[in-house]
């Protein structure tokens, strides 16, 4: 199944909200899909389609090679937060799942 979704305009900023979906039965074309995928995800980012300067990333929506800041909010301040929080909530980081925060602030992509 392959979806795309476009809306013209979301709180203010962005001209396009896409997903690109692939699924098949066997995983005998996983790796086109992905490819495929990863080519589009980079030709609908760039500013003048997306409205953004860089990367944005519905967390959910994420697959992999998204820098984590394109999925939580770019800067610093916000990545030394997120760690703060994650370390005093998770410290023996138990609770991971894909794109996981990482307790120590200099390992933010």
């Amino acid at each position: 199944m392959y979806s795309l979704t476009s809306r013209d305009i979301h709180r203010g900023e962005i001209h396009n909200l896409v997903v690109l979906e692939m699924v098949d039965t066997d995983n005998t074309v996983a790796d086109v899909a992905h490819d495929f995928a990863h080519v589009w995800r980079d030709i609908l980012a760039q500013p003048e389609d997306s409205g953004y300067h860089r990367l944005v990333e519905y967390q959910k929506y994420g697959h992999d090679g998204e820098p984590l800041s394109a999925l939580y909010g770019y800067g610093e301040w916000r990545d030394e937060r997120l760690s703060t929080l994650k370390g005093s909530y998770d410290p023996s980081v138990q609770l991971n799942g894909y794109d996981a925060i990482p307790i120590d602030s200099a390992d933010w992509s």
